[in-house]
């Protein structure tokens, strides 16, 4: 039961990338100008579109990338059991996440992350094996 558990943070760890954004949405078009992707811009009752989003992307292997997920802390945790209850996560499926700072983020989210971008200068590869 254990070694599931495991198995299944470790399956979304190679899936999500965070990106800590203090700049306009300009340097995530640059980032995603030759991928095809699923965009959300959350806030104001944003979560349904990106239930929706999230379901498809993880049924057929797109990219799905979740903006200012500071303005919707709630769906950020959501989001995370999805990934952990979902039995088969599509080998070219990721989640990308940008949000500004905030004092609430969840750590649990950050830390299920394979890579953390700034716009600041700094990039942190997890070193999670």
């Amino acid at each position: 039961m254990v070694e599931k558990e495991i198995e299944k943070k470790k399956r979304i760890y190679l899936k999500i990338i965070f990106i800590f954004s203090v700049v306009n949405g300009l340097s995530i078009d640059v980032m995603f100008c030759l991928v095809e992707y699923h965009s959300v811009s959350m806030g104001q009752g944003q979560e349904v579109h990106a239930r929706r989003l999230l379901s498809q992307s993880l049924q057929n292997g797109d990219w799905l990338l979740l903006q200012n997920c500071h303005l919707s802390l709630d769906y950020v945790l959501e989001c995370l059991d999805v990934l952990i209850e979902t039995e088969h996560l599509h080998d070219l499926f990721r989640l990308w996440i940008t949000s500004e700072e905030h004092p609430k983020f969840p750590i649990s989210f950050l830390q299920a992350c394979l890579l953390y971008i700034s716009f600041c200068g700094i990039i942190r590869i997890s070193s999670r094996t």
